[in-house]
Order: structure tokens, then sequence, then C-alpha cells
């Protein structure tokens, strides 16, 4: 499933077989495998340029947009979400928090049907909804985002906060 979701939701250019392997945590030769099962059901393509073997997903393929889409909503969050906080000024840390942090951090547990976002700082708030309305879009699934400034949250001692200080977190900012 990473070098499927390596493919499909992160790639945005062709990557070598070793980039693959790297990112995917997974043995050069497992990679190797796998691409040419992926490329033998015409999930992907690859070409040679010299000595490297460049990979990437066959937008030609029946299964694209659905294998696409399944992928971002399992695997594509936390990196959609980074990359669309990193975009806002302002945000000095943010985290996933709540039920999809539980379920990312405990793979056994029922998958979340909403993504909470902590945020921590003093972002554009009008920016923040934007880039988040394009990731929900994305991944099909609610992204509700709590933002507090960071003394604020350091001094709150509500119920709220100590279960979110208490409970999984996925780092995303900061």
């Amino acid at each position: 499933m990473r070098v499927l979701s390596e493919l499909f939701v992160f790639a945005l250019e062709p990557l070598a077989l070793v980039t693959i392997a790297e990112r995917a945590g997974v043995s050069s030769g497992g990679a190797h495998k796998e691409v040419a099962r992926l490329e033998a059901a015409g999930l992907v393509t690859s070409r040679r340029v010299g000595r490297t073997r460049l990979v990437t997903a066959n937008p030609d393929s029946p299964f694209y947009s659905d294998l696409r889409g399944l992928l971002t909503k399992a695997f594509g969050p936390r990196v959609l979400l980074t990359e669309a906080l990193a975009k806002v000024p302002g945000v000095r840390k943010a985290s996933i928090y709540g039920s999809w942090a539980a379920s990312e951090l405990m793979p056994m547990r029922r998958p979340a049907r909403d993504i909470d976002v902590l945020v921590l700082g003093s972002p554009d708030l009008q920016l923040l909804y934007t880039v988040i309305d394009q990731v929900e879009a994305d991944v099909g699934v609610p992204i509700n985002i709590t933002v507090f400034a960071p003394e604020e949250w350091e001094a709150d001692e509500s119920g709220f906060a100590e279960t979110v200080k208490s409970g999984p977190q996925i780092e995303l900012v900061g």
C-alpha cells in the first residue's frame, strides 16, 4: 500500500525505484517486485533513463481515479494538511488529534469519520480555511479546525484541552 500511495498520492513527477523504496520504507527488491506487479496490472508505467527506472501512476488506467481517491482518503490527509498549513503564515504548530489520530496510530481501531486539527499561532483565518477546504475536498472527509494562541493553549486547563493534550496527536507543523 505504501508503494501505491507514493505513486498515486504523493508523487508529482516520475520517481526512481530507489526513491520509491526509501519513501515507502521498503527494500529496493520489495519495491522492484511491487512495481513489476503494478505495471503488469496496468496501474503504473515505467521508463528507463540511463540506468535509472522511473515509475509513475498510469492516468490512463480505468482504475486511476478511484484508486487515487481511495488512497488519498486513506493515506493522504497527514501530508496534504502539512503542505496546506505550510502555506499559511502565522501557523506555529499544528497537529491532528482525536479519533483520526487514534485510528492512524492504532490501526486496529475503526476509521474516523472526520479529522480534528489543532492550530497554534495567529494565522490569517480566511487563508487557513481556504487551504483546509481544499484538503477537505481532496480527501472527502470533514476537517474541523481549532485555533489557539500558543500562550492560551499552554494555560488552558479545560476538559477539552486536557483531553487533547493527553490523547494521541500527529504533528503536522512545528
